[in-house]
């Protein structure tokens, strides 16, 4: 069954992509990698908050500078 909804779900996905001008391709990539970036962000609030992590742990965990993640913390 996993199978299945994984092929369904790429399937649609590839049709979607067809139908997008080459423009609205880049945009949507964009927008999804923006997406991924600040729910990376979410956790390492997440995880500074629990104070178990240290700067250098969140950022190779999320793929985050450690700059990023120290301003994260001034932020919050």
């Amino acid at each position: 069954m996993g199978y299945i909804n994984s092929f369904y779900c790429k399937t649609m996905e590839d049709m979607r992509n067809q139908a997008l001008p080459e423009g609205l391709k880049a945009e949507r990539k964009e927008g999804i990698q923006k997406g991924k970036k600040e729910g990376r962000k979410e956790i390492a609030l997440r995880m500074l908050e629990m104070g178990k992590y240290s700067f250098d742990e969140i950022s190779t965990l999320l793929e985050l500078s450690v700059e990023e993640v120290k301003l994260l913390q001034t932020e919050k």
